[in-house]
Formats: structure tokens, sequence, C-alpha cells
């Protein structure tokens, strides 16, 4: 069996910890750089992040799309249609912040790469504004789908 196949026969939730490792440790790596944009910016720091951050978050989205959102899907069909469908609510807010991160991933990424440049006319305080939206948000958003995966494994 491949690796590839073996992953997939994991279960969702060992699969899904395994990704969001990676991004805990990515907003992690953003948070320090945020937190030193103000006393010492490191520009080579910040185009390593900007390479870094759009191959994590494509397979964690990737992830999202082939297993996560069709997983709840399944979920949702097997729960019964009430106005407090929680899996039926919640569905749709996490394609919304998925999007969201997504868009947010990309304008960083460009952020950081023009930042890192020697000519850049962005301020460290935006920097640092923008990472902190990102990694706040997606700290938030990898808790309710955390929440939400344990709650269909039970």
């Amino acid at each position: 069996m491949s690796t590839g196949q073996m992953r997939k026969s994991e279960p969702l939730i060992r699969r899904f910890e395994r990704i969001c490792m990676q991004q805990l440790i990515l907003c992690e790596e953003l948070e320090q750089l945020a937190d030193d944009l103000g006393r010492r910016p490191d520009r080579q720091r910040c185009i390593e992040m900007a390479n870094r951050l759009g191959p994590v978050m494509d397979r964690a989205h990737e992830f999202e799309r082939q297993a996560v959102f069709p997983a709840l899907r399944a979920w949702i069909g097997s729960t019964p249609n009430s106005c407090d469908n929680l899996p039926a609510r919640l569905l749709p807010h996490l394609e919304s912040e998925h999007e969201d991160d997504f868009c947010l991933v990309g304008e960083v990424a460009e952020a950081l790469l023009e930042f890192g440049g020697a000519q850049s006319g962005i301020s460290p305080d935006a920097i640092g504004y923008l990472l902190r939206g990102l990694f706040v948000g997606l700290r938030r958003h990898i808790a309710l789908e955390r929440e939400t995966l344990t709650a269909m494994a039970t």
C-alpha cells in the first residue's frame, strides 16, 4: 500500500490533526515574525515565510475540499433536518472561512514578499497587522473545524 493510500485509509480526525499541526506551527512562526517586526525586521525571513505560506495552506485547503467538507456533507445528510441542525449551519460558515483564509494567505504572502524586497513601502506595523489577522483567524477556523470533526466522530 502506498503512503498516499495509507494516509487516505487513516481516520479523518488523525489526518486532520496532522494538517492542523502544520498550520499551527506556521501560525506560531507568523506570530513570532509579527512580534519581531517592530524591533528588528528580518526581510529575508519575510521572504522565506511568504514562500512557505502558500504550500502549507494549499495542502490544508485541498484536504478541506477533498476530505473535510465531503465528510461534513455526509454527516449533515445523516442528521435529522430541522432548524436547529447545527452541522447544516456550520458547513456554509466553514466554507466561507476557507475562502477568507485563501484570499488572506495570498494577500499576506504578497505583502511579505514586497516587504522583504529592498524598496518596500510597506511599514512593519502594516505587515504585523496582516500577519495577526491571518494567524488569529486561522487558529479560530482550526478550532471550529476540530470541534466539529470531534463531534462527528462521537
